[in-house]
């Protein structure tokens, strides 16, 4: 999407949020790594609303199964509902060099399998505590605009993360299909918003491009998207719980 179709689409669910039922008795938790402090560092007027409610339980460079279970306690009450918005899987895809820059972990699907593996224990963790749980779609992200960010010149280096980009987003497509068979209902989608469509007159093939100006740095959301998506967040516990 361009920024102009994000901010009429903004509009759009600022008006659904407005007409939806208030908040249900449910408390929401926003569990994520790093790119949900954007969501919680951009939000506006409006989004403080409804964000008062929402408990933020994110930690940078926080995998899958590290950041549940020590302070799940320590973030909850007694005798309340709460819903449950698992937001993680980045930094179980890519790992962070000593350099600054990212690269993938597994170049195969065999690191999807441990995700959906450890993901599932984390469901069976959430239920078992009386919480609803719904596992949020992965960001598509880039390796190679991340890097180049921090300075990595060398052409046969930026050709690897060119090449692991490709390989990234099959792997982000794959666990993003996963992860929704772990949810019970309709969950948000945000890849869409990122993707820039080009149709042709010959043919009429239409290729669709990531946007990857709507991102800080290849990898966190910038402003509009980091207020879509929690817009998107806020509108589906409004609706869907």
């Amino acid at each position: 999407m361009t920024e102009k179709s994000i901010k009429k689409t903004i509009q759009c669910l600022i008006k659904k949020i407005e007409e939806a039922p208030e908040y249900r008795d449910t408390i929401p938790i926003l569990l994520t790594d790093s790119k949900g402090k954007y969501l919680e560092k951009y939000h506006t007027k409006f989004e403080k609303r409804f964000t008062n409610s929402i408990i933020w339980w994110s930690k940078g460079g926080a995998t899958t199964l590290k950041i549940v279970k020590p302070s799940f306690d320590q973030k909850t009450k007694a005798n309340k509902s709460y819903t449950v918005y698992v937001w993680l899987g980045t930094c179980d895809l890519t790992k962070l060099n000593t350099d600054g820059t990212i690269e993938l972990r597994s170049r195969d699907e065999t690191i999807v399998a441990e995700i959906i593996a450890q993901s599932e224990e984390i469901s069976h963790f959430f239920i078992s505590k009386a919480c609803h749980v719904i596992f949020l779609q992965i960001p598509y992200y880039s390796i190679a605009k991340w890097n180049k960010e921090r300075g990595q010149q060398a052409q046969q280096l930026e050709k690897k993360s060119i090449e692991e980009d490709k390989i990234l987003i099959k792997q982000i497509d794959t666990l993003n299909s996963k992860l929704n068979t772990l949810n019970t209902g309709r969950t948000p989608i945000f890849n869409k918003d990122q993707q820039k469509s080009r149709t042709y007159v010959r043919g009429g093939r239409t290729n669709y491009n990531n946007n990857w100006s709507l991102l800080k740095d290849g990898l966190h959301p910038g402003r509009l998207l980091s207020r879509l998506w929690l817009l998107k967040i806020i509108h589906h516990h409004k609706t869907q719980i």
